[in-house]
């Protein structure tokens, strides 16, 4: 599919209502990627970016002592290099047996940018045969990723917790076990699953760390919205026509990015076939742009153990942040008694 028949689906599907907390899927295109790396540098406040990458740091030998046998490394969004080469790359450098790196991501840039890190690595230009990249999302990436030997595969930056259609009533549990069934696919028999995401559910936490200094990017997506839709009329995408607000539910665990309009707008989007939908928004309408589940562990074992994830270890830090680390079951494995496995879990 080519962006602007995505960016098309994805406006038809938010102006409708048909679908919320889904433009992740365009939000970091067309600029939108250099404005949230902006945004992690310029909120000292968003522990998810600064707080991982310290927890990372200070466990990176313990959770690479997890992965000793791993052959293939897959990285699901390795976002910037700024990012890669700080979250994912120092583990990668410390297994000896890694001969083959994946790299999936929806920003062909955020891919080149990893590839390149990878390329001025020393060590690893020696060890590892094979890179490649795929542009696409990870949850379709299963069938599409060759198996190159064991397989560990990377999520940080809590991108499994970023769900489509999100109830904000209550826990979204089919659509989490759908992402993790996705990672186990990616795994295959016996591989690695390093899930990085928050379990902070401290509402002052959170309103500082999604503060007014990511309006930018989320505004950027309306741009990204009148830029590339097909058959788009009367749309202005103007900031000055959005307020960002960003609302805690605490029954769904779910911080709710929302675009407010301060600007009434009437617009129309042609659709290939001819049918002309026409859209009305007052002053006060809100859109759901994205979602940020904030799970805890507990839960996270639990629909992890229904896709045949059993939890290894877990490292925490002083945030809430946390690497659990699954390792993937064999989808028919032989009959004995039932695991017993329980969550370890390590404080730097």
């Amino acid at each position: 599919m080519s962006f602007d028949k995505l960016v098309t689906k994805v406006a038809l599907d938010l102006f409708a209502r048909r679908v919320q907390g889904h433009t992740g899927e365009i939000a970091y295109q067309n600029g939108g990627g250099k404005l949230f790396e902006q945004f992690t540098h310029a909120n000292r406040h968003y522990y998810p970016y600064h707080g991982e990458i310290n927890l990372l740091s200070i466990n990176r030998d313990a959770i690479a002592g997890n992965l000793q046998d791993v052959e293939h490394a897959i990285v699901v969004g390795p976002g910037p290099a700024s990012s890669f080469s700080r979250k994912e790359y120092p583990i990668l450098e410390k297994l000896p047996n890694l001969k083959a790196v994946s790299l999936i991501d929806l920003s062909a840039d955020f891919n080149t940018q990893a590839r390149g890190v990878l390329k001025q690595s020393r060590i690893l230009c020696r060890r590892v045969k094979s890179v490649d990249d795929y542009e696409m999302d990870f949850r379709d990436a299963g069938t599409v990723v060759p198996a190159k030997g064991k397989a560990a595969v990377f999520l940080t930056g809590g991108l499994v917790t970023n769900l489509h259609n999100a109830p904000l009533n209550g826990f979204p549990d089919q659509d989490m076990q759908s992402m993790l069934s996705a990672c186990r696919d990616l795994a295959g028999d016996d591989g690695y699953v390093i899930l990085g995401y928050d379990t902070n559910q401290w509402h002052d936490s959170l309103d500082r760390a999604y503060d007014q200094s990511l309006a930018p990017f989320m505004k950027n997506i309306m741009k990204i919205i009148a830029d590339h839709t097909t058959g788009i009329q009367g749309f202005d995408p103007h900031p000055n026509n959005f307020r960002y607000e960003m609302q805690w539910h605490k029954k769904a665990s779910q911080v709710a990015h929302n675009l407010v309009f301060t600007k009434s707008q009437r617009f129309t989007i042609t659709e290939p076939n001819g049918y002309v939908r026409n859209f009305a928004f007052d002053i006060g309408d809100e859109l759901l742009m994205m979602s940020s589940i904030k799970p805890l562990p507990q839960k996270m074992t639990q629909l992890a153990g229904m896709c045949g994830l059993t939890t290894a270890n877990g490292y925490f830090d002083q945030h809430g942040l946390v690497e659990h680390i699954f390792r993937s079951a064999p989808r028919h494995p032989v009959m004995g008694p039932p695991s017993t496995s329980t969550a370890l879990i390590k404080l730097p």
